[in-house]
């Protein structure tokens, strides 16, 4: 089978190990991946700064908090285009033209920012969604960002919240509706490698049906 068509989108909770997933199937496919990396492209393509990117990334737009964040953040910066539409919404418009141009291009794999929404009627994707038990998800975070039981679970509640408004707000749909998805994997009970695996070649049968 070729790779050639393969493009994978990948939602996740937050610890279930989507990067880490997305990054088995880049390598072993050959084909590149973005997360954090498409923030980089986006700010290369459009001219705005990464930092701005970072204040919209997968943020809850519709919170108060976020609102404050980013009139403090523009008040020392000029920002040009439009100014009909909030910023917030520019700036998804913009990366939502990037993540176009870059499935467009060839294979990849994109994880989060709403990527399966943004390319679900022009191009023949997988959309997975990636979820773990509580457990394993909080061990995970503890480990990785060094923090204490408790506060390891306080940064996974915070983190999918603001992940579910984000893609509430932008594609206008539930982001834990599993309808969505072409697949969707409980990395707790089939492992990290193993659903790599799996929606590797998934997305390579559905590509080359």
């Amino acid at each position: 089978m070729s790779e050639n068509n393969v493009i994978i989108t990948i939602a996740r909770q937050f610890g279930a190990g989507g990067n880490r997933v997305g990054r088995i199937i880049s390598k072993e496919l050959g084909i590149p991946l973005y997360d954090k990396e498409l923030i980089i492209r986006a700010s290369k393509e459009s001219g705005y700064s990464e930092e701005l990117f970072h204040q919209l990334d997968e943020q809850n737009t519709h919170s108060f908090l976020y609102s404050l964040a980013m009139g403090s953040y523009l008040m020392g910066h000029h920002i040009s285009g439009s100014v009909e539409l909030p910023l917030n919404e520019r700036l998804f418009i913009i990366q939502a033209e990037v993540v176009k141009k870059i499935a467009s291009e060839g294979p990849c794999v994109f994880v989060g920012r709403c990527a399966d929404y943004i390319l679900r009627d022009d191009f023949n994707i997988t959309s997975v969604f990636l979820h773990a038990d509580i457990k394993d998800r909080m061990d995970y975070v503890s480990k990785a960002y060094e923090l204490k039981t408790e506060k390891a679970k306080d940064r996974i509640n915070k983190v999918d919240r603001q992940r579910s408004g984000y893609y509430n707000y932008f594609a206008h749909d539930q982001w834990l509706d599993m309808l969505h998805y072409d697949l969707t994997i409980n990395t707790s009970s089939v492992g990290i490698e193993k659903s790599a695996e799996f929606i590797k070649d998934f997305a390579l049968a559905k590509a080359n049906k």
